[in-house]
């Protein structure tokens, strides 16, 4: 026997229980229907005293409970009685089934404003991630709830003019509850924003790669700290550096060869060349020492003096005998120590393998493929590296007190003086960082610098928690949040889809801003493309009209049952007509709707739960408004954020803190000042120089040098 469980399973009732639950049946039917009879017989006997009849059948049962004295009509009543609840039972068992009543088509529904208000910080609305005017999503938990817990990796999804920068990113970017990672299309954003952060107390650090003179510089080779960090970041480069019809249209063994040539190049500095010359600029000079002979496999090229003399210990016969070296290409030559085991050498070997008018083509391919690192702008900007990007998360304790020791006071945190408040959440005193990345959205010339800055912003700091925090969790001492808007045109970024899968236990959260889904489907592939959404437990769409996204939306809001009600008439003498209901199905929005959703909403969609539809954020009503958008109506500042002034103001302090010092008389060593004395000192340098040209400046700083040595 069986019975139907609540879930529409059937679950198995041993025959020892239906029986037992048969025999009281029985019993409970015998009493049940002796009591009745009684009770008629006695009403009939005493029609005017029903209830004196019943309290004396009740008396002589319980007395006298085997009694069948009231005959045939007992007896009936006993076999209705015993017959009646199997009947019923039996009809149940016949009726079983998985009811729904209203879910019988779908089950979909919008959440409602109170289960909204659980996936929120009620009690501190700065450590929230702000999703639209209701909707929050609390950054750091104060507790595990398993039921309301999400990673804070976001996915924005909006077509031109839907207000990604204006109701997502600016009201997060306001909540200065962690350090963040901007990518500033066209460069608009950072003089909106940018006092803010500098008012706040934040490191600020940018890239630009639409005016080089504005941007801070960077060396991506500097962040190599082992040969295991080669191969990605070359992956990284050659990826974004690569036509973008030829990823698919070419013979990936071209890009191979192109690729195991890089790696023995970078491999190269990496493991000969001391930090300085670890750049573009000398991957171009190594590339340059290539000679490539169709016809003599024996022929001996500079780099391949290079990379003997770096295996064997020994420099190789040169001159008449063998290659001519420059006396530049001399420089980057190191014999003395052998290095059999080398990653550099191996990989080189690797590439000489193949045949002469291979390798030739693979020159010839590395060439056109790199060939923005001859322009002087990119070998300027990355000559030396300025991001510091291991201390973007904070440091910890032991590594903190390294960099004051070292005379690093840009870590430290100014105090409470400043206009937007105390950065509360940052531990030790450190400064939090606001990293902007200011980039062409129209043109992917320098995309690779903003993909491997991405890229090594990603790694460094997984790699930093990993390595560094483990007393802490492997978390990060600062959350990191990145808001990486028109992700599509950074370029991609290697091991994105792996990465992005595990940046909640370091303390890292990203936002993907995208016009359409089909972007990211370009650029990654449509299986990488689907991990890096499901990734994402949070979705916020703006509105737009790509069919693909609206299609999806609709088929993430799900489905709901709906009653529908049909009328019909029949024109005829009689007139008649009827009326039918029944359940129907149908999605929460259609596509269409969701196309054709007010400009002013938006739709919230968190994993494991009901969407939301209500308002975009109100960006007046954050209380920080007045830090952001100078000019508008009681705004703290007047003009944008000067980012050329601040850059001039930056490159200044790095040139004077270069800078030896004076010597005193007799040249008894450098002078040395009251630390408060030399910062106003170096304040007012600071501020005589930013009035002059920068060659002024360098004809200052050079008599300044000759006049110390004098």
């Amino acid at each position: 026997m069986s019975r139907q469980s609540t879930d529409g399973s059937n679950i198995v009732m041993p025959w020892g229980t239906a029986a037992v639950l048969a025999a009281c049946s029985l019993v409970l039917a015998f009493l049940a229907s002796h009591v009745a009879a009684g009770t008629l017989e006695s009403a009939e006997s005493m029609p005017n005293n029903f209830l004196e009849g019943l309290e004396g059948c009740l008396d002589h049962v319980l007395a006298n409970p085997l009694d069948l004295g009231h005959g045939q009509l007992n007896t009936s009543f006993v076999i209705i009685g015993a017959v009646l609840p199997w009947f019923c039972w039996f009809y149940a068992v016949q009726q079983r089934g998985n009811y729904r009543p209203g879910e019988e088509h779908g089950s979909a529904r919008w959440l409602t404003p109170k289960e909204l208000a659980a996936f929120g910080d009620r009690d501190d609305p700065y450590n929230n991630i702000i999703l639209s005017k209701d909707a929050r999503l609390v950054l750091a938990p104060k507790g595990f709830d398993l039921e309301r817990d999400r990673n804070k990796n976001v996915l924005i999804l909006g077509g031109p003019g839907s207000g990604k920068t204006r109701y997502v990113i600016k009201p997060n970017l306001m909540q200065l509850n962690s350090s963040v990672w901007v990518t500033d299309p066209k460069g608009t954003l950072l003089p909106e924003v940018g006092q803010m952060f500098v008012d706040a107390g934040y490191s600020l650090r940018t890239l630009n790669t639409i005016d080089f003179r504005r941007s801070m510089h960077f060396n991506p080779f500097a962040y190599i700290r082992r040969d295991e960090d080669i191969p990605s970041l070359v992956e990284c480069l050659v990826s974004n550096v690569k036509p973008k019809d030829a990823g698919h249209a070419a013979d990936p063994f071209w890009e191979q060869c192109e690729k195991m040539l890089l790696n023995a190049l970078v491999g190269y500095m990496y493991e000969a060349l001391p930090p300085s010359q670890r750049t573009f600029r000398t991957l171009s000079k190594l590339i340059g020492m290539i000679e490539i002979s169709e016809s003599n496999e024996n022929h001996q090229s500079p780099i391949d003096v290079l990379f003997t003399a770096w295996e064997t210990g020994s420099m190789p016969r040169v001159g008449r005998m063998g290659p001519t070296l420059t006396t530049e290409q001399e420089r980057l030559v190191f014999s003395g120590k052998p290095h059999p085991e080398s990653y550099a050498v191996a990989q080189y070997r690797k590439f000489k393998v193949g045949a002469g008018k291979t390798l030739k083509s693979v020159l010839m391919s590395v060439n056109s493929d790199l060939w923005q690192f001859s322009l002087p702008e990119v070998l300027d900007l990355t000559d030396y590296d300025e991001m510091d990007l291991d201390s973007i998360g904070g440091l910890v304790e032991a590594d903190l007190r390294d960099r004051i020791a070292g005379g690093d006071a840009g870590i430290a945190e100014p105090g409470e003086g400043t206009p937007c408040g105390r950065n509360a959440a940052a531990p030790n005193g450190q400064r939090k960082t606001a990293m902007f990345v200011v980039m062409n959205d129209s043109d992917s010339t320098f995309a690779f610098l903003v993909a491997v800055l991405t890229y090594l912003g990603f790694t460094r700091l997984k790699n930093y928690a990993d390595t560094k925090c483990l007393d802490r969790g492997g978390k990060l001492p600062i959350p990191v949040e990145y808001y990486l808007d028109e992700f599509a045109n950074i370029g991609k970024i290697a091991d994105f889809n792996q990465l992005i899968t595990t940046l909640r236990s370091r303390n890292m959260a990203t936002t993907i801003v995208l016009q359409s889904l089909s972007q990211l489907d370009n650029v990654y592939g449509k299986e990488q493309a689907t991990t890096i959404k499901d990734a994402c437990d949070s979705w916020v769409y703006l509105g737009g009209s790509g069919s693909e996204t609206c299609d999806l939306i609709s088929k993430r809001l799900g489905n709901e049952t709906v009653t529908s009600k049909t009328a019909s008439k029949t024109y005829s003498s009689q007139n008649s007509g009827s009326v039918s209901t029944q359940l129907l199905q149908r999605p929460l929005m259609d596509p269409s709707e969701v196309a054709r959703m007010r400009r002013r909403d938006c739709l919230v969609l968190l994993t494991g739960t009901y969407p939301w539809k209500g308002p975009k954020y109100d960006l007046e009503s954050h209380p920080r408004y007045a830090e952001i958008d100078p000019g508008h109506k009681g705004a703290r500042h007047d003009r944008p954020f000067d980012v050329t002034a601040w850059h001039t103001e930056q490159e200044t302090r790095r040139r004077l803190d270069e800078f030896p010092g004076v010597t005193s008389p007799g040249g008894r060593g450098p002078v040395i000042m009251d630390a408060e004395i030399g910062a106003e000192v170096t304040k007012a340098m600071v501020e005589l120089m930013q009035r002059r040209p920068p060659e002024e400046i360098d004809r200052f700083l050079e008599e300044l040098g000759q006049g110390g040595e004098a």
